[in-house]
């Protein structure tokens, strides 16, 4: 049974995350320009600043403010928040309609009311919001199998980064296939480590590879095997040019004259917070050039159904900025004809919000919710 609009955004203004003030700055900036842009509605702050694309408001219902160690005075006063979705948005966004969490003296939420919570707001926070013209309305969020929580596994003999291989994404997509598929979850995706360090190993025209450990038959394998079973792939990139590109100036792909050292920024600086690819020099024909040639092995060659760009900035502890990136290669996966789910990751700043949404299909403004132990 769906929950009422109004038990949904009270689920969405009871989560906790690690960083309250974060959220709450978040929230409040959202809830504000909805405010200015939608009709002057009351939320759940007065609080934030830039620019919001105003989208079709369906219901305007009171709610709670956390109370926490951060809370400001007027905490716990009701507000009014404008809950937003898309005209063809039929399913709500949260089907938690749990009460109110429990806190301690300290006003923190009990551990594993906390870690609920929290996978409650991954789902939101992947939860398509639709952009400018040319992205996809979508009415709900990825559901399925990412392969990373398994390769943050420590100290146990089989998992952590070792544990991703073709073999061992067949048998949970096999999984997924007997159990989950059935209920909605279709995606299996492949995150980091699916391929060589960009730093030292590119394919023939400087775009990333398959480990050929890993996955010796390549990854357009896997996408059939899964789309024969009816589910979906996803696969991981980190924006800017491979520093092996560049190093080994490879040929753009039906570029004639271009190559990933032309297509580079000068001088050479780093694109990303990992390190592995240098920024590209969008001045130059040979940097969209390169871009169309990515979207054209994501979409085409590999035939992947979505894209996580990881250590997008800003955001993602890093002070560059991507969204030149993120935005040339959206329009470029629009024009293969295929449909690819653009994912943005990780702590995505909130204020970049404009520059981002006409371009991603969903976007993550926490961090991993992982335990990096030793507990499956």
């Amino acid at each position: 049974v769906l929950p009422s609009p109004q038990r949904s955004c009270q689920a969405l203004c009871r989560v906790p995350l690690h960083h309250p003030r974060r959220l709450r700055r978040a929230l409040a900036a959202g809830c504000a320009r909805t405010r200015r842009r939608c009709g002057g509605m009351r939320s759940s702050s007065g609080r934030g600043k830039g620019g919001c694309r105003c989208f079709q408001p369906v219901a305007v219902v009171p709610v709670r403010v956390l109370c926490g160690r951060h809370a400001r005075p007027d905490c716990g006063r009701r507000r009014d928040l404008a809950r937003v979705r898309s005209p063809s948005d039929r399913a709500p966004l949260l089907r938690s309609t749990r009460p109110d969490v429990p806190r301690n003296r300290a006003g923190r939420s009990h551990g594993g009311a906390r870690r609920r919570d929290l996978s409650r707001l991954l789902l939101l926070l992947t939860a398509h919001t639709p952009g400018a013209a040319g992205k996809a309305v979508d009415t709900g969020a990825v559901r399925g199998w990412s392969s990373w929580s398994l390769c943050t596994v420590k100290g146990r003999p089989g998992y952590g980064p070792e544990w991703l291989t073709a073999s061992n994404v067949d048998a949970q997509s096999a999984a997924l296939a007997r159990t989950l598929q059935p209920h909605g979850f279709d995606h299996v995706d492949v995150d980091s480590l699916w391929a060589a360090d960009a730093a030292h190993h590119v394919d023939l025209h400087g775009r990333w590879t398959h480990n050929a450990t890993r996955f010796p038959e390549g990854m357009r394998r896997l996408a059939d095997t899964l789309h024969s079973r009816g589910q979906k792939l996803g696969l991981y990139l980190n924006p800017g040019l491979p520093k092996a590109a560049v190093r080994a100036a490879s040929p753009v792909l039906d570029s004639p004259g271009c190559t990933a050292a032309a297509a580079a920024a000068r001088p050479l600086r780093p694109a990303n917070r990992f390190g592995n690819a240098f920024a590209l020099n969008w001045s130059s024909p040979c940097a969209a050039a390169y871009v169309r040639s990515v979207a054209h092995q994501f979409s085409a060659e590999l035939r992947a159904d979505l894209l996580k760009l990881d250590a997008v900035s800003p955001g993602s502890e890093w002070h560059g900025d991507n969204a030149r990136f993120v935005a040339a290669l959206s329009r470029a996966l629009e024009a293969t004809g295929r449909t690819v789910w653009v994912s943005l990751s990780w702590s995505i700043d909130p204020a970049s919000a404009a520059a981002f949404v006409p371009f991603a299909n969903s976007w993550r403004t926490s961090d991993d919710v992982e335990c990096y132990c030793d507990v499956l």
